[in-house]
């Protein structure tokens, strides 16, 4: 069995899979709300929370800059242990 992130000696380091949407930079802000929109009202709907809830997960939506933070903030946290390792990708 492999151990957990914290059985391996790290008890604080946590990690949350989520899924979110991207679309490309430039992209007018009103597709961008109407996009979220309709993300927002599909993460509503109970077939979709229960397909989501079979599979082990929650959903959860945010708004684009909600999903900003959420990013930046993951960046800035897996960034600085990533460097702390002295992780190089393999070609």
């Amino acid at each position: 069995m492999v151990p957990t992130i914290r059985e391996a000696g790290y008890p604080t380091a946590e990690g949350v899979e989520f899924f979110e949407l991207f679309v490309p930079a430039g992209t007018p802000e009103n597709i961008i709300a109407q996009l979220n929109g309709h993300v927002r009202n599909a993460l509503q709907s109970e077939r979709f929370k229960e397909g989501l809830a079979k599979q082990g997960f929650e959903p959860a939506g945010s708004t684009p800059a909600e999903l900003r933070q959420l990013v930046e903030a993951d960046i800035a946290r897996w960034g600085a242990i990533v460097k702390q390792t002295g992780f190089k990708p393999i070609d």
